[in-house]
């Protein structure tokens, strides 16, 4: 019986916590909040299809007339049609580099093959690289390296050196 008189005071104590429970003020307070969010969201829009018209007046594309939503759905279509083209692109461009590559690429997703490609790139320019710098040294004398080093005082005097030896 001791149980229930400390159920009760227990009980009478929590009574004050609910009365200062203001469910109106609670209902006010997420209707101004939904209002904010509501005028945040014009606001937006409103900027955005400014954005939109000026981008498609940029392009030479007349938006004389039309609603913000038919020029934000033209912005829209213009966005997804520049997608699909650089997607077709980038498809036929890994297509290149498989035939670049031949078997080496077969049965490679497209990321290991554009590795594969830049590698193979790398090594073609090192390779020519190389031939550049030798036909370099060979009219100049000097290697890249070594003109890459060269005070402009030595570079102008090479530069007379073969302007004389090769005429201008």
């Amino acid at each position: 019986m001791k149980f229930v008189p400390t159920l009760l005071v227990l009980m009478s104590l929590s009574i004050p916590v609910h009365a200062d429970w203001d469910a109106a003020g609670e209902a006010r307070e997420a209707a101004a909040a939904k209002a904010e969010a509501d005028r945040q969201a014009a606001v937006d829009k409103k900027n955005m299809a400014a954005a939109a018209r000026e981008s498609l007046q940029k392009e030479g594309i007349d938006t004389t007339g039309k609603s913000d939503d038919e020029v934000i759905g033209m912005v829209n279509a213009r966005m997804r049609q520049n997608k699909a083209a650089t997607d077709q692109a980038l498809t036929k461009s890994i297509s290149d580099m498989r035939k670049t590559l031949g078997a080496a690429a077969d049965g490679k997703s497209d990321e290991e093959v554009m590795r594969m490609y830049t590698a193979h790139y790398e090594q073609k320019m090192n390779a020519n690289r190389g031939q550049a710098d030798a036909q370099l040294q060979s009219v100049t004398g000097k290697t890249m390296q070594e003109m890459e080093n060269m005070s402009e005082e030595e570079l102008d005097k090479m530069t007379d050196e073969l302007e004389k030896k090769y005429g201008q």
